[in-house]
């Protein structure tokens, strides 16, 4: 069977072949790893909905691409980096899934949005999260 494998499998196999994400994880949105002890730069999927719609499945997922933003005594910070950083691992997802080798696994992208993301917890972490909605085929028989 397709569908959540092939959504979830292919985004977490694309996203670690990228020279900026060391680290995929999944589950909630508040269940982003902020300890000391992950390996950022992190991205986090969500699978938040599937909607069966006769012949195609629509997957409606949230990715966070973060990076810890580094603060000297000094106060200077990286964040401006970490941002454009993230931005591009998105970015380069988005085209991946639109035009690239994952068109041929059969996933569409029929929605994006990307917004940005800041938390302060033990970490200070900075990124985008992106609003992906993918059709996949449905496979599944009435038989």
């Amino acid at each position: 069977m397709e569908g959540y494998s092939l959504v979830y499998n292919k985004l977490k196999d694309t996203l670690l072949e990228q020279p900026f994400v060391n680290e995929v994880t999944e589950g909630l949105g508040d269940e982003i790893d902020l300890s000391k002890q992950t390996i950022f730069p992190l991205a986090h999927i969500v699978v938040n909905n599937a909607l069966p719609d006769g012949n195609h499945v629509t997957f409606q997922v949230t990715i966070y691409f973060t990076d810890i933003v580094d603060i000297s005594d000094n106060g200077a910070n990286n964040k401006h980096d970490v941002m454009n950083t993230q931005y591009n691992v998105a970015l380069r997802l988005f085209e991946l899934l639109r035009r690239g080798e994952l068109w041929n696994d059969k996933m569409e992208v029929a929605g994006c949005s990307l917004a940005t993301f800041e938390q302060a917890y033990e970490n200070y972490l900075a990124g985008w999260t992106m609003e992906l909605t993918i059709l996949v085929p449905n496979h599944m028989t009435i038989c």
